[in-house]
């Protein structure tokens, strides 16, 4: 499995544990606020969870811009870049 099917899958699963979403729903397209029902508390718990797992700490303007999974994937997998 590559890096990246890594951190997809890492975050998939932190979505479905955290927020029960259906893993079906999770597309890399897929909205987090419209298509999965997530709210900015919900962005808020999602960050955290990120720090606990990955050991990263995303700056507010980063998450800020967030809007589809692809977007979640990519803030995670830089980070990760640059701490491997």
């Amino acid at each position: 499995m590559t890096d990246t099917a890594l951190v997809h899958q890492k975050v998939n699963a932190i979505m479905v544990s955290l927020f029960e979403i259906e893993p079906e729903a999770i597309k890399p397209e897929s909205s987090i606020f419209e298509d999965l029902g997530l709210d900015s508390l919900d962005a808020i718990d999602l960050v955290i969870k990120f720090q606990e797992v990955f050991g990263i700490k995303p700056q507010s303007e980063e998450v800020q811009k967030i809007r589809t999974m692809n977007d979640v994937y990519d803030l995670v997998q830089t980070y990760h870049n640059k701490n491997a």
